[in-house]
């Protein structure tokens, strides 16, 4: 069973921006790419702020509304995913990121994983400054989903 409040669908997008900020911070200190190195703790950085934003938004949700069944569902296939792979350390048995693309595709993955959920929140966030904080968030994504991808296609 999935997220059955929108608050609950905020809580798990909390944890994607804290599992991407350990994922980018460990492919920083892993990585020799000094441009790598500096576009994972960008992103680091960059998905930190964004729990900042989360925690704003959970305010947003006083009138918490329970979500349809198959939203709740489909929420719960994209969010249950290991959207970053941060439950082994690098090098450790399980670590999925054996090469800097493999570690770039993770991201990329996990980037758009994460516009889907941000936009399902979208949709059914009634507040203008909820939503607005939203937005932004999603535009960010983009950009690191870009960045990734764009740098991916480079090495």
């Amino acid at each position: 069973m999935g997220p059955s409040k929108i608050s609950e669908i905020a809580r798990g997008a909390m944890r994607i921006e804290e599992k991407g900020f350990r994922f980018y911070s460990a492919m920083a200190r892993m990585t020799e790419d000094e441009r790598a190195r500096q576009i994972f703790i960008k992103l680091a950085d960059e998905e930190k702020e964004h729990l900042k934003v989360f925690e704003k938004l959970l305010v947003c949700y006083d009138h918490d509304e329970f979500l349809e069944p198959e939203v709740s569902d489909y929420l719960n296939a994209v969010m249950q995913e290991n959207l970053f792979p941060v439950d082994v350390e690098p090098g450790q048995a399980g670590w999925k990121a054996e090469t800097m693309k493999d570690a770039l595709a993770i991201g990329v993955q996990a980037e758009k994983d994460a516009i889907l959920v941000y936009h399902e929140l979208l949709s059914r966030t009634r507040s203008d400054n909820g939503r607005k904080l939203l937005y932004s968030l999603i535009e960010e994504e983009k950009m690191h989903l870009v960045e990734l991808r764009s740098y991916y296609e480079e090495i």
